[in-house]
């Protein structure tokens, strides 16, 4: 008698086990992702506020490299080979800056949407905008166009996103020293 009320309580301990690993929560992701590379690992961006390459004056954006990593939370974790879930969606981004000069003001905050899967347990990388023609042509930046002043700054950009097959977000932060000046390159 008490050998059958212990297997069926070793059986419903399993089975409540069961149901709990299966529970879609936050503290449940079967992924850690994380950013290994940003702009190849070289701080900071240098960024030219205006380019002349002799026929007059352009503004060009800054865009960098970002490299993801996508790994198992847990080498318990297993998925059948060409499975989706596992793989991690990038489906936006958004930048902050925050001056680290001591000056004021910052550039604005800027987002966009992008499209890029991780598969579990590998890499991707894609390139970023992070300063766009607007930050250039606009105060702060704009005043240190033929100066030889320049300003520093930090983006914090947040990349969002979801294992693919569940639509809970996800973000992963990341950091990028910004030195801004106009270098020489005229011809």
């Amino acid at each position: 008698m008490f050998r059958n009320i212990a297997v069926l309580t070793v059986l419903l301990t399993m089975l409540t086990l069961a149901a709990t690993s299966c529970d879609d929560t936050p503290q449940q992701n079967r992924s850690v992702v994380s950013v290994t590379s940003i702009n190849e690992n070289v701080a900071p961006l240098l960024s030219d506020v205006v380019y002349n390459d002799g026929t007059g004056i352009s503004y060009v954006p800054d865009y960098v490299q970002v490299v993801m990593d996508n790994r198992p939370y847990s080498e318990m974790i297993l998925t059948a080979p060409g499975h989706p879930y596992g793989d991690f969606q990038v489906t936006s981004y958004r930048v902050e800056w925050t001056r680290t000069d001591g000056g004021s003001p910052a550039l604005p905050t800027y987002q966009a949407d992008m499209t890029m899967v991780i598969p579990s347990g590998k890499l991707n990388a894609s390139d970023i905008l992070v300063v766009t023609v607007n930050n250039k042509t606009n105060p702060p930046l704009n005043a240190l166009a033929g100066t030889a002043q320049t300003i520093s700054m930090n983006a914090k950009i947040t990349f969002y996103g979801h294992e693919v097959g569940v639509e809970r977000e996800t973000e992963v932060i990341t950091n990028l020293g910004v030195l801004f000046g106009d270098v020489i390159n005229e011809p």
